[in-house]
């Protein structure tokens, strides 16, 4: 009993230390490829929900954080005298509310694989979970933008007639929003431990089934 206690703390020591040490260089890490990873996301999520809309990106801001997105629709308008109109706005967003916690979701399940793995084939965990992390912030900012677009369709004529024929405009996507933003995101690094644990565990558990074959 006490050599299963002395063990645990060990094993406990040595994954807080792990962690320390991880989220330390992660931290570091992130303040300098932060930016990147928010220029990086907004592009590509806005020029998806460009070619999804039938809109050109015009141009990209990126001031104290935030971004101010300049869209055009590629809808041709007429005015009264059948001159050409074309239809430019903007979508601002603060990509802090939804990406704060990925040094912790990714220093708190590498520490664990450190701690954990058997082997090599275990360290790549640490890009599955990037990856899910990624697809996580992917998928909250593109449904923000549906929802920022759905709500200015309300005031902006112009914008009805060119995004009104698309389905994913007719979906309240601000249940979902709520629950990926309150749950997904505040819970994220917990999410990613438990897959991580979860797929360890069954490896170790397969792997002792055919040591015993």
């Amino acid at each position: 009993m006490r050599n299963n206690t002395a063990q645990m703390s060990r094993e406990i020591l040595k994954l807080f230390l792990y962690f320390v040490a991880v989220y330390a260089l992660t931290i570091y890490a992130w303040m300098h490829f932060k930016i990147v990873y928010e220029v990086i996301l907004v592009k590509s999520i806005m020029e998806f929900f460009a070619l999804t809309f039938d809109h050109t990106v015009h141009k990209i801001d990126y001031v104290n954080g935030v971004f101010s997105v300049y869209m055009k629709s590629n809808m041709l308008f007429l005015d009264a005298l059948k001159k050409p109109l074309t239809l430019t706005w903007t979508m601002g967003h603060n990509l802090s509310s939804i990406i704060y916690n990925f040094p912790m979701s990714l220093a708190a399940t590498t520490a664990l694989i450190l701690a954990k793995f058997n082997t090599k084939r275990d360290l790549l965990l640490i890009f599955h979970v990037m990856a899910l992390v990624v697809l996580l912030h992917a998928t909250i900012l593109y449904f923000e933008c549906i929802v920022i677009a759905a709500d200015t369709m309300k005031n902006n004529p112009m914008m009805q007639v060119a995004l009104e024929p698309y389905m994913l405009m007719q979906i309240d996507y601000k249940y979902i929003l709520f629950f990926l933003v309150k749950y997904g995101l505040q819970f994220e690094p917990f999410v990613m431990l438990v897959y991580v644990w979860t797929l360890l565990s069954v490896r170790k558990q397969r792997a002792l089934s055919l040591d015993k074959l």
